[in-house]
């Protein structure tokens, strides 16, 4: 069951949404869309979030060159729960 994942990725878009950071959020959304038609390859895409440059790990919210520490320690939160909950997942193939 992936539901717990489908909440984390949906509260990080809603986040990064709400705070102007719109090229990640298309992706998220990608991802959550087709989360049930294939649950397995939907829990390594989410995984593949963590990694390398450009990804969920690099996002930092700022407002005029100030961090905005409430929003930041939201998301890091969130990304905590989301990558918690996928390696926990059990696949089904």
């Amino acid at each position: 069951m992936i539901s717990e994942q489908k909440k984390y990725l949906k509260s990080i878009a809603e986040l990064l949404r709400d705070n102007g950071e719109y090229n990640l959020v298309k992706t998220l959304d990608n991802l959550y869309s087709r989360a049930d038609t294939d649950p397995d390859q939907f829990i390594d895409d989410v995984k593949r979030l963590f990694g390398g440059m450009g990804t969920l790990n690099d996002i930092v919210f700022s407002k005029n060159g100030r961090p905005l520490i409430e929003e930041n320690n939201k998301l890091e939160e969130l990304r905590r729960k989301l990558y918690s909950a996928c390696s926990s997942y059990k696949y089904i193939s």
